[in-house]
């Protein structure tokens, strides 16, 4: 357990490090010009976070587009068909069931029973 963890952790150190460097690295600004808008001098890595956020809500939008549904419905749905499967499957058995099956069946056997 602590070897997951301690790899999380790594991982996670690892992410922190390569945001630095991206973010130190691409300081400089540049021009930006985007059809009628203008600006003269933008940090490269706002541009480059603006064009991931917007690359994100793009998928996403897509996603919901096509699957006409949010992501957490998803899980809901499943989580409720599990509920319902389990409330099925443990519903108690009614009246009648107990009156005709508590009594025993005659015993069935494969040679007919009777004298000759």
């Amino acid at each position: 357990m602590k070897t997951a963890t301690g790899i999380k952790i790594g991982a996670i150190a690892l992410l922190v490090i390569i945001v630095t460097v991206l973010i130190i690295q691409n300081l400089t600004p540049a021009p930006l010009s985007f059809l009628f808008w203008s600006a003269p001098s933008v940090p490269v890595i706002v541009i480059i976070l603006v064009t991931l956020v917007i690359g994100y809500l793009l998928g996403l939008l897509t996603y919901r587009l096509i699957f006409n549904r949010k992501p957490k419905e998803e899980e809901e749905t499943a989580a409720a068909k599990t509920a319902v499967k389990k409330k099925e499957s443990d519903s108690p058995i009614d009246d009648w069931d107990v009156e005709h099956t508590s009594e025993k069946a005659p015993a069935k056997s494969g040679k007919k029973s009777g004298k000759k």
